[in-house]
């Protein structure tokens, strides 16, 4: 359930990420170019929006089950290693935007390392493959429909971002009570 609806919403946040950054920040001070240097900073972190949530349910589990150690280690490894090794080996190439990546891929990483390790020790089943493949098919349409609507002329921010929103928000709903009708 949590894939349905925070996949959409990163969706969301990475396609409407400059008009978001216009809408919330875009005056005074903080002019287009700002927005430009910035925008594309948010659309890196949207990427890590279901890891880092999907890390905090499945340590909530090892947790429930006392198992505390394991899931406090992989974090550790993950952000002081991966991610403070991703930071440095990218941050002259990519500047600002290696701490960006270095908190996608550390969180990724996390995330696998989570899972891999309730998988073996507790025999995790995440999901069937029948669930796995209708979760699958409705992000990629709800990725297309995401697109379409940003792709529609609307010069104006609000506007656009309130159409994009409730399309995402509708097409999470429609998700919810497709994928899981029978639950």
């Amino acid at each position: 359930m949590l894939s349905v609806i925070l996949i959409p919403a990163s969706m969301f946040l990475y396609i409407y990420a400059k008009d978001i950054i216009v809408f919330v920040f875009e005056y005074r001070n903080f002019s287009p170019e700002s927005t430009k240097m910035t925008y594309p900073l948010l659309q890196i972190f949207a990427l890590s929006v279901f890891s880092l949530s999907l890390n905090t349910y499945i340590t909530r589990f090892y947790y429930a089950l006392e198992k505390t150690l394991l899931p406090n280690v992989l974090n550790i490894i993950s952000v002081f290693g991966v991610n403070i090794l991703v930071i440095v080996l990218w941050i002259d190439k990519a500047g600002a935007a290696a701490i960006a990546y270095g908190t996608v891929i550390s969180a990724l990483f996390n995330m696998l390392l989570l899972i891999l390790f309730a998988k073996t020790s507790f025999d995790l089943s995440i999901c069937s493959w029948r669930e796995f493949g209708k979760i699958v098919l409705y992000i990629v349409v709800t990725l297309l429909a995401v697109i379409a609507i940003a792709s529609l002329p609307i010069h104006n921010v609000f506007l656009s971002l309130m159409t994009g929103g409730l399309v995402t928000v509708a097409l999470i709903g429609v998700g919810l009570k497709t994928i899981y009708k029978s639950a």
